[in-house]
């Protein structure tokens, strides 16, 4: 009597099959991977300039950028939840990056004011939107007075150079955001006769 004969699974002798095998593997594990985080990402709003503390936001203050945020995506305003236009901001964005939901405050709430200073001569070129500067005032009335610092670390909103605008003829003009705190003070040198000198911080290098 014959015996049936048993069926086995034929052996890979060829090592180039076992690798291509890995190799099919490897390809769709790497493309499960990709589809995988990027089903993981989120769309949050970023700055498209510079945005300042009494900056109020307007559309063309933001653009929507599609991230991966897996640990910190409440920190961020989503884009597909909320819109922060008109909202102010407290903080310093720069231009690029993501907006934190910790910077926006309703204008209401404001913890300062923006106020314009009329500067004489030039200001530096690193004081620019963004900026922090000192903020020094003499009074000229007194032909023996020393400059006395009237506000340190103020945040440049704008200026008001050459290209026209709001510039005077007589200087520029800045404005900078002033905490409340500090709003009488600044607003009496600005009423009385002192000069106004502006002392700008050296831009940062990478």
């Amino acid at each position: 009597m014959k015996e049936t004969p048993r069926f086995t699974l034929p052996r890979m002798r060829d090592p180039r099959v076992l690798v291509g095998i890995i190799l099919v593997i490897a390809s769709l594990l790497g493309t499960w991977a990709v589809i995988t985080r990027v089903a993981n990402t989120v769309t949050v709003w970023a700055a498209s300039k510079p945005l300042v503390s009494g900056s109020t936001i307007d559309q063309d203050s933001l653009t929507a950028v599609e991230v991966r945020l897996p640990d910190t995506e409440d920190k961020y305003v989503r884009a597909d939840q909320s819109s922060p236009v008109g909202m102010s901001v407290t903080g310093s964005v720069a231009a690029g990056e993501l907006v934190p939901a910790s910077v926006l405050v309703d204008p209401a709430r404001l913890d300062g004011r923006v106020i314009a200073l009329d500067i004489p001569g030039n200001l530096p070129q690193a004081v620019q939107a963004g900026a922090f500067v000192d903020v020094w005032a003499t009074d000229t009335k007194d032909e023996e007075a020393q400059p006395v610092e009237v506000l340190s670390r103020a945040h440049v909103h704008a200026v008001g150079r050459d290209e026209g605008g709001f510039t005077s003829t007589a200087g520029t003009r800045l404005e900078i955001y002033v905490p409340n705190d500090k709003l009488q003070q600044v607003l009496e040198v600005v009423a009385t006769d002192h000069r106004v000198s502006i002392v700008a911080y050296p831009k940062e290098t990478s």
